[in-house]
Formats: structure tokens, sequence, C-alpha cells
């Protein structure tokens, strides 16, 4: 999974300290599991079905962002798997134009930008 770089993350979150932007980078490029997260980990044991592994990294990367919950964007793909997921998923950072990390399912990439340009414009605005 393409992802941003730990330049491009300490850019665009400068209130996050480096550990939390070198961890939530370390478990974008996988060398940390999603559950290493406490309140992932709690949350994935709590589960009656295994979440999908998109469900765990953004639900990590939502705490260690300190966002607001985890939304999607767009109708979901039968074709996709999951089925049910929409296209994009992305951390409510409490504002329609702030900057967050967005998960693009037919892309397999996250990328840093904000869901409000996504919505009105179909176009991805974004750095990273």
């Amino acid at each position: 999974m393409r992802h941003p770089t730990i330049g491009a993350l300490t850019r665009a979150f400068p209130s996050l300290s480096a550990a939390d932007i070198a961890l939530g980078w370390a478990i974008m490029h996988g060398d940390i599991d999603p559950d290493y997260v406490t309140e992932t980990e709690e949350w994935d044991r709590l589960c009656m079905n295994q979440p999908h592994w998109t469900e765990l990294l953004m639900h990590a990367l939502d705490t260690v962002f300190e966002g607001f919950g985890v939304e999607g964007l767009g109708e979901p793909d039968p074709y996709e798997t999951p089925k049910w997921a929409p296209r994009y998923e992305y951390i409510n950072m409490g504002d329609t134009y702030d900057t967050t990390l967005i998960y693009d399912r037919e892309e397999n990439r996250l990328f840093i930008g904000d869901w409000g340009t996504i919505a009105e414009t179909g176009e991805e605005e974004n750095e990273g």
C-alpha cells in the first residue's frame, strides 16, 4: 500500500509528536500491527467477526492521529472486497476541510487531504 512519508505527515499534522508520527507511519508501512494500539486491540477483541484489515488500520490511525472516528465517502462497490465498503475511508478530524488521512480502496493507498474537496469535486488535492 502506498502511503505518505514521515516528512509529509509531519508537515500535515504539526500538533502531533514525532513519536506519534513515527508510530502512525510504521503502522501504515506494515512494520507495526494495528493491534499494537491498545484501543484497536481492545476493539478487535470485542468484535464478533474479524474486522477487515483496512478497518483495523484506520481505527489504529484514528487513535494515533487523535481523530473523531473513521467515516466512509462514496458509494459501495459491489465488485470490491469488502463489498459493503465505500471507495474512501477517512479519519474525521472535526471539520469537512480539516487535513486528514484518507484511504482510497480503488488505488490501495493512504493520502493526506480533506474529504470536502473529494465530496464537492470528485477530485483529490493531496500531499503524500
